[in-house]
Parts: C-alpha cells; sequence; structure tokens
C-alpha cells in the first residue's frame, strides 16, 4: 500500500458540495491520506470524503434522476437500482460504516473481497485506503455509477480496485474470500445469487456481509451458513464446512 502522505503536510479540509473538481488538483498521494485522515473523523460527511476521492456522486445521480423521469433508462429492466425519478443522492453506505465494517472484518493481506451491487464504489475505496494488499471487485448494474468509479481509481492510482457493469441476474462473480451485498435484489436475482455463493462455499470458505435490513434475505433458508456478528448495520457470516456426498 502506499504511505499516506509521504510525510508531507495535509492540507486544510476541502468544503463539501463544490464537487470533485474543488479537490482533484491536489496530488494523488496528497487525497489518498486526507481521506485517511478524514474517514475517522466524527462528523465527516459522505458528501465531503465522496470531494476527497474525486468520486462525482452528486452530479452523476443528478443525470441519472433526469433520465428516469424522462423514461430512457429501460436497460435497467425491473432490477432496483437505488433512485427514483426526482433523487439526486445515492443512498449507499456511509463511510464510517464501512470503516467499522473494515476494521471488524482484518482482512489479511491477499484477500480478495467482492461487492455485490457496488453503486459508486464507496466499499472499495475504503477497502483500498484502509486494508494491506486487499484485492477489489465491485460489480454495478448502472454503467455510469461504475464509470465515475473508475475514474476516481484511476486518478488516486489504486490500481488494485475493480469495478465492472454487470447484470448480476445473469453474470456469474468471481471467487473471493468476503461478499459484500448491501442493495436489495429483485427476488429472483437474490436466489439465483444465493445459490451461485453456495456453490462456491462448496468448493471453499466464504464470508458473506449483508445489510441487516435487506429483504429476501432469509438466514433459515440458508443452512449454510452461521451468524458470525452483528456490526452496526451489517449481518456478518461464515460458510458452515460443506462436504461433498458420496458417490
Amino acid at each position: 500500500m502506499d504511505s499516506a502522505d509521504g510525510g508531507q503536510r495535509v492540507p486544510a479540509t476541502p468544503q463539501a458540495g463544490g464537487g470533485p473538481g474543488r479537490v482533484t488538483w491536489l496530488p494523488a498521494a496528497l487525497r489518498r491520506g486526507l481521506f485517511r485522515q478524514l474517514v475517522r473523523r466524527p462528523g465527516a460527511s459522505n458528501q465531503l470524503l465522496d470531494a476527497v476521492l474525486g468520486l462525482d456522486v452528486d452530479r452523476v445521480s443528478r443525470q441519472l434522476a433526469v433520465q428516469l423521469a424522462a423514461g430512457r433508462r429501460a436497460d435497467w429492466g425491473e432490477e432496483y437500482v437505488w433512485q427514483e425519478p426526482g433523487e439526486t443522492g445515492h443512498p449507499s453506505t456511509s463511510y464510517q460504516d464501512l470503516v467499522t465494517l473494515f476494521d471488524h472484518l482484518a482482512l489479511p493481506a491477499g484477500s480478495r473481497f467482492v461487492d455485490l451491487g457496488c453503486g459508486f464504489g464507496r466499499a472499495g475505496f475504503v477497502a483500498a485506503l484502509l486494508c494491506q494488499d486487499v484485492c477489489f471487485v465491485g460489480y454495478e448494474l448502472v454503467a455510469e455509477r461504475v464509470a465515475a468509479a473508475q475514474r476516481a481509481a484511476a486518478r488516486l492510482g489504486l490500481r488494485q480496485l475493480v469495478f465492472e457493469t454487470a447484470d448480476l441476474s445473469r453474470v456469474q462473480p468471481v471467487d473471493a474470500d468476503v461478499y459484500y451485498v448491501f442493495c436489495s435484489f429483485r427476488e429472483d436475482t437474490g436466489r439465483r445469487v444465493l445459490g451461485l455463493l453456495q456453490a462456491v462455499a462448496q468448493r471453499r470458505p466464504i464470508q458473506l456481509v449483508v445489510n441487516t435490513a435487506m429483504y429476501g434475505f432469509e438466514p433459515e433458508a440458508t443452512p449454510w451458513l452461521r451468524l458470525v456478528a452483528q456490526v452496526g448495520i451489517f449481518s456478518h457470516y461464515a460458510s458452515v464446512a460443506v462436504h461433498a456426498a458420496a458417490d
């Protein structure tokens, strides 16, 4: 991992609301260091931290809201996209909640963390900047969100972050150590995703983190998982050892 700021003086806290352009003139190393300092500071808003990363959530969300209102996003089909016509924000996980989660997980170097429905990729940026050598893969249905995350990661030099546009009703995620699901899927997509994860768990141990309020996830229907802990708004599960049936 890169050093926080190479010993250089971190600039004063940028003002929220000015968009990424207000901060992205700073060298990438300084912005990485500034994020590490601010993300653990009480009261640091998602908007402020998005700006430090150069993650243009508000502008892209406004554009998507216009397209939704005009009915121009048939490619989204019936899948839930966490934004209604007229909304300009994106209710993804807060950075502070993600810091709490990654502190709890204490992922060893070399772990792979897959976000199923990653939105603008906030979980990936927290993983890359606070964890040691964690590989992150994020799948997201909305291409504009993926592009925004890719731009920010490239400007920050975070090569361990991979963001892909994908419909999880059709795509098979890569094998990973930890899978993260914050957004609810359509019912049939949710069943398919859980089936795919169960197949992975038959090959290797996995962990699954879900938003506790997520509908459609019923632990009693997943005996191959056991609850490890409740961590803030998250439920942390681990796979139960599965042995193939004898021929």
